[in-house]
């Protein structure tokens, strides 16, 4: 009994898929193997890299031309990169800044770069700094973006004014 010309090819066919297919598994599996493809795990997402802080500051200066807290801005590198969960809270602390003024002066708000938002200060603003302190310390808390991954230089804007 010979077999229809339609059931060899179909055969021919099937045999041509099935060993293409054991070729694509093979190769897959030695590109596995050796380091080339990778399978993240997919309940650890990516942390968020934030490779520096910079405090922009806006504010006045005494009398002598001396800016009210200092020279702006203010970098932080010690430390840096950090990593991140994404949306995670995490802060930085601008330590020791002296009021140089003869005024009492007020940092009224701050305000990271998107994609960061700002949780909360420590203290709460508005932060009343007295003339002639110095050792105030302003504790700033932000979010993360909540999206895996990305490289960020966060730039936050601190906002000050006189108190008479």
């Amino acid at each position: 009994m010979t077999v229809p010309p339609s059931r060899r090819t179909f055969r021919r066919w099937l045999a041509v898929a099935i060993a293409v297919a054991a070729v694509v598994v093979v190769v897959l599996l030695v590109l596995i193997g050796v380091g080339v493809l990778t399978i993240p795990p997919s309940h650890t997402p990516t942390p968020v890299t934030i490779t520096k802080v910079v405090l922009e500051i806006q504010q006045g200066n005494t009398s002598g031309g001396v800016p009210w807290f200092g020279p702006s801005p203010v970098t932080f590198t010690t430390g840096f990169p950090i990593q991140v969960a994404p949306g995670s809270t995490w802060s930085v602390v601008w330590e020791h800044f002296p009021n140089f003024d003869q005024y009492n002066h007020t940092i009224s708000q701050v305000t990271p770069s998107a994609p960061f938002v700002l949780s909360s200060t420590l203290p709460a603003l508005p932060d009343h700094i007295g003339f002639d302190s110095e050792s105030n310390n302003l504790a700033i808390y932000m979010q993360a973006p909540s999206t895996s991954g990305g490289t960020y230089v966060v730039t936050v804007i601190v906002s000050a004014l006189t108190v008479g």
